[in-house]
């Protein structure tokens, strides 16, 4: 065997695999969910078991560990909540970041309205630290902040990769949301390419997408623009149009799903929440079918949202009688009655106050739309009715 060159190497001899692995050894969070400041949970290497009561805290730190280490396309946190018929399904990495700890009803609309810890200017921060057998330490770091007036749509992400530990309390100590000040735990692509290169990590290039454009949303089977931009209404509930808008708040943004009648451009219903689903709109149309008079066939159009394709909104529609319209493919302009509530809307009310919360704007849009649209709108139509009855009297002259 020794003439040949060929060395013979007992299984035993080999370097252990396992001692390369990195393991997960422990979870620190600052200000995240319902934890205030600082909090560690070392994770031994043969694993941990995570006891507690409802609502201590057992899903907010797993959820640490998604947001931390799941693509953001597949994160879905709280997942618990999806196997049980309790619990909080409305999670959010901002709701983590704010702290949201109570849900309260308005009493004038009666939807539920998300209650923080943290409302103002804040900042959270996960840290996962690994280590392997032979003694190297890496931490994972990701880095969240808001503005007061930040939402779900803007808020600030930083992510930071460690050669060793990384204390929250200390190595983030002073942060103001300046990312400037993150330089020294940054690094440019160059040296991310050494360190790759100097570990025999490649990166797999992801194929780019040329030429290829969006597919137009597909409108459900048999259904039409039945409206045809004919906006006027000779008889009330039998042309209804509907949209969704959304009105920003300090807190997150407020969406408005409103039901207008053609007939006399009154507000016939409408739902408010924090949300814009399926469930929004059905809310909206349920209103104003509980004020309908007549059984006659009744037009509701509105534009190819997902929320209007959805197949629930779409059984309700059937259930109740109700013809479904929509948008042609690329025209706003088709539900421009609907649009020139919300410009009016914000003009008047909207663009000239400043909501903290989502209270304030629910309480805020109702009293626009019971006080002042709908009475105006009402002495309007009795206005057009009382001149086309003058027009249409027999004159002295005529007999």
């Amino acid at each position: 065997m020794a003439e040949s060159g060929v060395q013979t190497l007992l299984l035993g001899d080999l370097p252990d695999p396992k001692l390369g692995q990195f393991r997960m050894r422990q979870l620190s969070v600052w200000n995240w969910g319902t934890f205030s400041k600082l909090h560690k949970v070392t994770i031994p290497e043969d694993g941990t078991l995570l006891l507690g009561p409802s609502g201590a805290g057992k899903s907010t730190l797993l959820d640490a560990i998604s947001a931390m280490i799941v693509p953001p396309v597949l994160l879905r946190l709280n997942a618990a909540a999806d196997e049980s018929t309790r619990g909080d399904r409305d999670r959010s990495l901002m709701s983590y970041v704010r702290g949201a700890w109570s849900s309260k009803g308005d009493s004038v609309s009666s939807e539920l309205a998300k209650q923080y810890l943290r409302p103002d200017s804040t900042w959270s921060a996960i840290a996962l630290e690994y280590g392997n057998g032979l003694g190297r330490q890496l931490t994972l770091v990701r880095l969240f902040w808001a503005t007061a007036a930040g939402n779900s749509a803007n808020l600030n992400r930083h992510f930071m990769v460690v050669d060793g530990p990384f204390d929250l309390a200390q190595g983030l100590e002073g942060f103001t949301g300046d990312r400037r000040k993150l330089k020294l735990a940054q690094a440019s692509r160059n040296r991310v390419a050494q360190l790759m290169a100097a570990a025999g990590l490649q990166g797999w290039p992801r194929p780019k997408r040329r030429g290829q454009r969006a597919q137009p949303a597909l409108t459900p089977q048999g259904v039409c623009n039945l409206l045809e931009r004919d906006f006027s209404a000779l008889e009330p509930e039998t042309k209804w149009v509907t949209d969704i808008n959304e009105i920003k708040t300090q807190q997150a943004k407020l969406y408005l799903c409103v039901v207008l009648d053609l007939f006399d451009q009154r507000i016939v219903g409408w739902s408010m929440h924090h949300r814009q689903d399926r469930q929004m709109v059905i809310r909206a149309v349920q209103m104003a079918v509980w004020q309908r008079q007549e059984q006659h066939p009744l037009i509701l159009h509105s534009d190819r949202g997902s929320q209007f394709r959805s197949g629930d909104y779409q059984d309700y529609l059937a259930a109740n009688g109700l013809l479904c319209s929509m948008c042609a493919v690329g025209h706003c302009g088709d539900n421009a009655a609907c649009d020139g509530f919300f410009g009016l809307l914000k003009r008047e009310r909207i663009y000239r106050t400043t909501y903290p919360t989502l209270d304030p704007a629910r309480s805020d849009v109702f009293e626009y739309i019971q006080r002042r649209h709908n009475p105006r709108m009402r002495r309007r139509r009795v206005k057009q009715d009382q001149k086309f009855s003058a027009l249409s009297k027999p004159s002295v002259i005529s007999g």
